[in-house]
């Protein structure tokens, strides 16, 4: 255990999103930076969902303008995750493993929808001993929004139903980091469109 601590923490270093200041730069990778990026508000987290309609190169703000997004029961509900740096500094922030720095939280017309059962029994053990599976960084400008990560909803969730779903995600930067939350999103997940003859 101390072996992959090291191993990432020298990973880290190297990438330089271990480092807590540089010159006018922070990152938010310790929990103690952590906590500050929270009860700051330096860092807000945002969702915009992905469909056949988003291009790969759409900024931040028009996706965030997004409504009424729909998906049919044979589509992947993907959604980007979006962070805005609200400080005047340069803020880094550490991509290490999904499972660990996210936890979605999915209703269907009101009523929560459990994670699949093998991801149930996954988390306990991602927050009880992590292990990084990709060690990475993005920028966050000042005063700019950017896309961070995207979270395929089928890596949590067994497939959808039609029905309306409303989403919401909590992340955390780095381990034992305090949790940031998302306000929800909502969308639709219609029955498989017929093809016309």
């Amino acid at each position: 255990m101390l072996t992959k601590r090291l191993l990432v923490l020298g990973a880290l270093i190297l990438t330089g999103t271990w480092s807590t200041y540089k010159g006018q730069e922070r990152s938010v990778d310790t929990p103690q930076e952590n906590a500050l990026a929270k009860n700051a508000g330096i860092i807000k987290l945002d969702l915009a969902p992905i469909n056949g309609k988003t291009k790969v190169d759409e900024e931040p703000a028009l996706m965030l303008q997004r409504r009424g997004v729909a998906y049919t029961c044979d589509q992947k509900v993907r959604i980007q995750l979006i962070m805005t740096n609200n400080s005047a500094e340069i803020v880094h922030v550490p991509v290490l493993d999904s499972y660990y720095q996210n936890r979605p939280q999915l209703l269907k017309n009101g009523a929560l929808v459990p994670y699949r059962q093998d991801i149930e029994k996954l988390l306990p053990l991602k927050d009880a001993e992590p292990e990084f599976v990709s060690v990475s960084s993005v920028t966050l400008k000042p005063s700019q929004s950017t896309k961070v990560e995207v979270l395929d909803l089928s890596d949590w969730y067994a497939p959808l139903e039609p029905g309306t779903y409303q989403l919401t995600d909590k992340h955390r930067f780095g381990e034992g980091g305090e949790w940031i939350e998302s306000p929800a999103i909502t969308f639709e997940v219609q029955s498989k469109s017929k093809p016309t003859s």
